[in-house]
């Protein structure tokens, strides 16, 4: 029944960013240790895997949606944020195989992820709708509420939804916050009836919202103690005004203060009017990424006209990996830095921006290349750039033409291959299962794991061309059955110099496995209520799975 209800609750939360062709989602996932704990007896990780994966399998292919996980690679560690999803089309398959590789390990940053899903998003310039699923309280010294407004303020249309599991009352209210200041949601999952609640009455009805009504017509403009502001915009001081629709227009009221504080129109349209009474005021444009502001004064009802010279020009820009790639890549990150801004998205970044000096940052993967040009007022720029980028797949294996090394049991990690003074190696990337990397060209060691088995690879990467690397972890199984045990260890079967024998792995359970590298091994069962333990030796082949019991 929760898995339902939670289901029904993000199909809700998506029918809403679907409503808006503009939108963009990003759901932000708890990957800390407390997903173990348990909702009408199954771990809540297991709760939300199967919730998304039921939604993601109805959600429309055209919806760009994205995942970005905190706490899912290392313990205790405020800065384990990761993109696994970028923001795209038809995006369902990845967020899927994303979550089913997740490991639910770290600490709770959710006010920093929701940041930083939100500057992904780029809130201050396009809409943005960012989805937290979280079980605790934000665990890195931070606060969401704050967070919140503050994005509420800089963002041009930003709403963050809060899913709470097993939550208090209280502890709700601490999260609950993040979603209320941007105009969201929060949602309690404590049970299957509250949340049945909450669906019911706040958010069932947007799953299949009722038609619109056609917008009230603006009402016609007083005529009487007025006058008529008439305002166009063009790219360039002599140009023709444009006639686009998509010029927005704030006028706001100047106070005795000489603050510009109280908003008096705004809509988009290609030239603005506007009737106004004497009085000082400011007039703000935005086309695009441009923004310019006037300050204007209505004096004994004299008619005003402005025209805002915006001194911009459009860009079209992609990205491809290499010279030899003829198409360009769908997921590359393009951010534009340009006079007093900057504005970014994936695939192609298609905006007006002001004349200058600009500068683009490319990124496909890990690879990244930066690119200066100058952009004339008026004038449109459509290039392709290459950032150069190889791709390297990798795998694992448990032993020689053995049997593969999959999912969440199978650890990557890529490194540079060059040391530093130190003698460490740079980290780059990492994750589970089988995973393609996008690289820039050079030597990387691939340390591949399966629990206590492990190897490494040294593997070169070139522009344009796709490695395989499949890691032979050299590992066995080890399986052991200790009956009526509280806790099972294995060890190595022998000692050293001071007669100690290194402890491999262990838990409280009395069915324990472990994947080791090939050799001797001794299992040790400890019994409830007493000190008494039995022994077996275990003999682990790599590619094998060994099973031992443990008689008391």
């Amino acid at each position: 029944m929760i898995i339902r209800l939670i289901s029904l609750l993000f199909v809700s939360l998506l029918a809403s960013a679907q409503a808006l062709a503009a939108d963009r989602a990003i759901i932000v996932l708890d990957g800390s240790g407390s997903m173990w704990g348990q909702i009408d007896g199954r771990p809540k990780l297991e709760i939300a895997r199967e919730s998304l994966a039921s939604v993601l399998a109805r959600t429309s292919p055209s919806v760009e949606l994205g995942l970005l996980a905190y706490g899912h690679r290392r313990e205790g560690d405020c800065s384990d944020i990761e993109m696994l999803v970028p923001p795209a089309p038809d995006s369902a398959k990845a967020i899927d195989d994303a979550t089913s590789h997740m490991k639910f390990l770290g600490k709770t940053p959710l006010t920093a992820a929701v940041r930083q899903a939100a500057e992904a998003l780029r809130y201050q310039d396009e809409r943005a709708t960012v989805i937290l699923i979280t079980d605790g309280l934000e665990t890195c010294n931070a606060d969401p509420c704050a967070l919140g407004r503050e994005l509420e303020k800089a963002g041009v249309d930003f709403t963050a939804h809060v899913v709470g599991f097993g939550l208090s009352a209280d502890e709700g209210r601490q999260v609950a916050c993040l979603a209320e200041e941007t105009g969201g949601r929060y949602f309690e999952a404590n049970n299957a009836g509250a949340l049945g609640n909450a669906l019911t009455e706040t958010v069932a009805k947007v799953v299949e919202p009722e038609p619109a009504p056609p917008p009230a017509p603006e009402p016609e403009p007083e005529q009487a103690n007025g006058v008529t502001l008439t305002a166009t915009a063009s790219l360039t001081a002599d140009g023709k005004p444009l006639e686009d629709e998509n010029l927005r227009w704030d006028l706001k009221a100047v106070n005795a203060e000489g603050k510009a504080d109280r908003q008096v129109a705004g809509r988009y349209a290609a030239t603005f009017e506007q009737q106004l009474e004497d009085g000082d005021y400011e007039l703000h444009v935005r086309y695009s990424s441009v923004k310019q502001a006037k300050p204007l004064s209505i004096v004994d009802g004299k008619p005003v006209t402005l025209n805002f010279n915006l001194d911009a020009g459009r860009v079209v820009l992609t990205a491809r990996g290499s010279e030899e790639a003829t198409e360009p890549q769908k997921d590359a990150r393009l951010d534009l830095f340009f006079p007093d801004g900057q504005v970014g998205g994936y695939g192609k970044l298609d905006k007006y921006v002001p004349a200058g000096a600009q500068r683009l940052k490319a990124r496909i993967g890990k690879a990244e290349a930066e690119f200066e040009f100058e952009l004339a007022a008026g004038e449109t720029v459509e290039r392709g750039f290459v950032v150069g980028a190889g791709v390297l797949n990798v795998s694992g294996v448990y032993a020689e033409g053995g049997p593969v090394a999959e999912g969440g049991d199978f650890r990557i990690d890529i490194y540079e291959a060059r040391q530093d003074i130190k003698g460490k190696r740079k980290h780059v990337t990492g994750g589970y299962g089988a995973k393609t990397f996008e690289l820039p060209p050079g030597d990387y060691i691939v340390h591949g794991r399966v629990d206590k088995a492990e190897a490494d690879l040294l593997v070169t990467v070139k522009v344009g061309q796709a490695t395989e690397a499949v890691v032979n972890v050299n590992g066995g199984v080890l399986a052991v059955k200790a009956p009526g045990a509280k806790r099972v260890d294995v060890y190595s079967a022998t000692t050293d110099i001071q007669g100690k024998r290194a402890r491999w792995g262990g838990g409280y359970k009395v069915e324990y496995q472990i994947t080791l590298p090939p050799g001797e091994y001794q299992v040790v069962a400890l019994y409830p209520d007493s000190d008494e333990t039995s022994e077996t030796t275990a003999t682990v082949t790599a590619g094998q799975r060994s099973e031992v019991v443990v008689e008391q």
